[in-house]
């Protein structure tokens, strides 16, 4: 299922990429939009992909990853753009990922390709133990109009050891800008979910699933602000602290009501005193 939504021109930002070795935690969302979001993320020489900060599907000062490529560059674009680390042994999902492409030119040559693997080993293609392709954009999946495609639930096998999502680029003789942004993942469960979810054992939430309305509490933490996401990466909700009084949800729950919103997934994006959070929520009136 693809929905459509036109993008603006765009502008290259200088970027930073930071290597984290730990293991990241599932659910996770991450729009580009800041140090935390961008945070794990590599690139491999020679390093086209870049933060954009205009083009970006999500409003205003949001960020999208993107790798633009003209002839009086180079004959041969090939990268790959590699996520912090996961943990799928129980397998996983891409909940959604968008996708806008443009340029005079498409993926026509045999090893032309625009996909999304599954690295296990190694964050380096060339020294990962395996790769498995998730999702290949090259043929009916392509589309050079400059517009905003969204791709939901690509299927990520039962992996064990250490696993990164990546971008594969390689493209040759052609006028290509690609852009990605939005990127939801879970991990699968035998168990499903519990209704009432410990985050990181310092945040309660209940009930979830919830039928809108649920709670946050937390007696080790300070909040510094909740944003919620759908799976199409559109804030929902937010609600930020007032510097420098924190959001204090020991002694009183944070009642939050999405009652008006559908049935489906929502992500829960939550900063605290120490560190940055993102927990699914299961809608289902």
């Amino acid at each position: 299922m693809k929905k459509k939504f036109i993008i603006p021109a765009t502008v290259i930002l200088t970027l930073t990429f930071s290597t984290i070795n730990a293991q990241t935690p599932l659910p996770y969302f991450t729009g580009f939009d800041n140090t935390a979001q961008q945070s794990g993320w590599t690139v491999s020489a020679p390093g086209m992909f870049y933060f954009d900060s205009i083009s970006a599907y999500s409003p205003k000062f949001k960020f999208c990853i993107s790798s633009s490529y003209t002839l009086f560059q180079q004959a041969v674009l090939y990268e790959w753009f590699v996520s912090p680390m996961f943990d799928f042994s129980a397998g996983g999902t891409i909940d959604s990922i968008r996708n806008a492409f443009s340029g005079s030119g498409v993926p026509v040559m045999v090893s032309d390709k625009v996909a999304i693997y599954l690295l296990v080993g190694s964050p380096d293609p060339v020294l990962a133990t395996s790769k498995t392709m998730l999702l290949n954009y090259t043929g009916t999946n392509y589309h050079n109009d400059g517009i905003w495609y969204v791709t939901k639930n690509i299927n990520i096998p039962a992996t064990t050891g250490n696993c990164y999502i990546a971008f594969e680029v390689f493209m040759m003789n052609t006028d290509i800008v690609l852009r990605f942004d939005n990127l939801a993942v879970s991990a699968g469960s035998p168990t499903g979910i519990n209704p009432m979810t410990t985050i990181n054992n310092d945040v309660l939430l209940y009930p979830n699933p919830t039928s809108g309305k649920f709670e946050m509490r937390s007696e080790r933490v300070e909040l510094n602000s909740i944003e919620i996401y759908n799976v199409l990466g559109e804030e929902i909700y937010s609600l930020s602290a007032i510097n420098p009084q924190p959001l204090t949800i020991s002694h009183q729950p944070l009642t939050i009501d999405l009652s008006s919103h559908p049935n489906g997934i929502y992500f829960i994006n939550i900063k605290t005193d120490k560190e940055h959070i993102t927990q699914k929520l299961v809608i289902n009136h």
